[in-house]
C-alpha cells in the first residue's frame, strides 16, 4: 500500500513516526480513503496516492475522519471540528 511504503521510506531517511501519521478521509464523492499526513514546522501536508502534488491538508477537498495518534501511533483518534478525540488502541 502506498501510504506504508511512503511511511516505511521517511522513517528509514529519519523522520519520527509521529510526524508521519496514516490517516482516513473522506473523498469529496463520498468514498473512503487513506493517506499520509506529515507534520512539519511549516504545518501538516498530505502525500496522497491519487496525485503527484503535495498539498496542506486543508487544500486536498477530504474531509478528515480519523487518524494516529501523535503522541501514539499505536492509537486512533477521530477528528472532528479540529479535535482529536480517541477512537481506539492498539495494546
Amino acid at each position: 500500500d502506498y501510504v506504508l511504503e511512503k511511511r516505511r521510506q521517511l522513517y528509514r531517511m529519519g523522520m519520527s513516526l509521529a510526524d508521519l501519521l496514516i490517516t482516513v478521509v473522506r473523498k469529496p464523492d463520498g468514498e473512503g480513503h487513506s493517506v499520509l499526513t506529515v507534520r512539519t514546522d511549516k504545518g501538516d501536508y498530505v502525500l496522497d496516492n491519487l496525485t503527484d502534488k503535495v498539498k496542506a491538508w486543508d487544500e486536498t477537498g477530504y474531509r478528515f475522519l480519523k487518524r494516529q495518534a501523535i503522541e501514539n501511533t499505536g492509537r486512533w483518534v477521530s477528528i472532528r471540528d479540529g479535535q482529536q478525540v480517541l477512537v481506539g488502541s492498539v495494546q
